[in-house]
């Protein structure tokens, strides 16, 4: 039988430690996508400082950069509310 919940309720009806965990493999997701665009770029760009893809690889850059920072807001404000440990090695 297959479940006909929606992922709002099925998201309504975890526990916050696996609403943490979901948050943060989402997260993981969002992350490698975001690395492999860099990366990307980064084999197109070459030398090029200057150029339109110069100038998105920048951007994706500081999106990373925002990324890292909110996965790290959410971790400690996650540990906080549910008392869910929360790796400080840096690794995710």
């Amino acid at each position: 039988m297959t479940d006909k919940r929606t992922r709002a309720e099925k998201i309504a009806a975890m526990s916050e430690p696996q609403l943490v965990r979901l948050h943060s493999k989402n997260l993981r997701e969002v992350e490698a996508v975001v690395d492999e665009g860099i990366r990307r770029l980064e084999s197109r760009v070459k030398d090029d400082r200057t150029g339109v893809e110069a100038q998105n690889l920048a951007e994706l850059r500081a999106l990373k950069c925002d990324l890292m920072a909110y996965h790290n807001r959410m971790d400690a404000i996650a540990a906080r509310i549910s008392g869910t440990p929360v790796a400080r090695s840096g690794e995710r």
